[in-house]
């Protein structure tokens, strides 16, 4: 509703910019009535774009799981010619319901007789603007989505609790297990220097991604020691495959979490993590033998709205993230995406 609502605003504030545009030079602009048929001339026409525009963000929605430039201009080419001429008719069939009998002498009178390919041809720019408004909103929560994943993933790291417990533990074996300590140490330093070195990457390749995690992973394993197990079992092809900068860190540190959160009778936890190329698509999957939680209640439990809504803005329609309770226990965490090895690629 709050959409919609915001749609219809969007377009009345157009069309009274159309119409001050038009009536503050008129020599009709004298007269009242004018105003009055004026104003409601633009509502017509404007408000039929309102009626579209949600067929309008549902194809741009779709066109945005599309690698190919070449797809992308052909459905929204397609869509724009279709959309187009829909709306030419409606505005013609409600400036005529409207407005038959009323004698309009201000210049965009000259409209109502504009020849059919002219007025197409008008909407047809409409519909390529309002695509472009689409996708520099879409830009823009994609940029702040990542510099919120990127704090997010910090904050994880640095939080002062993690930061005292890896400290504490490494202080503790300093005189035990000097050489664990420095392992740690040397593993919190290189994690730290690829968090804060990637710069602003919307993707990274996927084996770029198991680097960074193998080192907090190193240092949980250190930290819990025999409470804490992980292992990776990813396909060679899949390390190639392009996806969202600091996408697996919060889903292995959700599993270890709450895998570690069962009390006694789940005193330790094993996560793997799976990938696979299936066709066009990658495949991973996060799964732990903890105590799971529900398939119901998942994505709130492990805090993956982020994480959904950033996979939703990039591939749109062509993504896939699914929690659910695993068979024999546990949590298991499933993403889908188009396989891609570059931005342009289309594999």
């Amino acid at each position: 509703m709050r959409a919609a609502l915001l749609v219809w605003a969007a377009w009345t504030g157009v069309a009274l910019v159309f119409m001050l545009y038009i009536m503050l030079p008129s020599r009709a602009a004298q007269d009242p009535w004018e105003w009055l048929r004026a104003t409601a001339w633009q509502l017509v026409s404007w408000w039929s774009w309102a009626v579209w525009t949600p067929l309008v963000v549902a194809v741009t929605r779709h066109a945005v799981s599309l690698r190919s430039s070449v797809r992308l201009l052909t459905v929204h080419l397609a869509a724009g010619v279709v959309v187009s001429g829909l709306c030419t008719m409606l505005q013609g069939a409600l400036r005529w319901a409207v407005f038959r009998g009323v004698r309009i002498h201000y210049d965009i009178a000259g409209a109502s007789s504009l020849p059919l390919a002219d007025e197409w041809s008008f909407n047809l720019v409409v519909y390529g603007l309002v695509v472009g408004v689409f996708y520099a909103q879409r830009a823009g929560r994609l940029e702040a989505q990542l510099t919120q994943a990127r704090l997010d993933a910090l904050a994880a790291r640095l939080r002062p609790h993690f930061l005292f417990n890896t400290l504490h533990t490494i202080s503790a074996l300093v005189l035990e297990d000097p050489q664990a300590a420095n392992r740690m140490i040397a593993r919190l330093a290189e994690l730290l220097r690829q968090a804060f070195s990637r710069g602003d990457e919307a993707e990274v390749t996927l084996g770029e991604e198991l680097r960074l995690l193998e080192h907090y992973v190193a240092i949980q394993e250190e930290r819990f020691g025999d409470r804490l197990r992980v292992t990776v079992d990813v396909e060679l092809d899949a390390n190639q495959a392009l996806v969202p900068a600091l996408l697996l860190q919060p889903l292995v540190e959700n599993a270890v979490t709450h895998g570690l959160a069962g009390g006694e009778r789940h005193g330790a936890v094993t996560v793997r993590v799976e990938g696979s190329r299936q066709g066009q698509r990658l495949r991973l999957v996060v799964r732990d033998d903890g105590p799971g939680f529900g398939a119901g209640r998942g994505v709130e439990r492990v805090g993956l709205a982020g994480t959904r809504a950033r996979l939703t803005d990039r591939y749109g329609s062509a993504q896939r993230l699914e929690v659910t309770d695993g068979p024999g226990g546990g949590v298991v965490v499933t993403i889908e995406i188009p396989f891609a090895t570059d931005a342009g690629s289309d594999r």
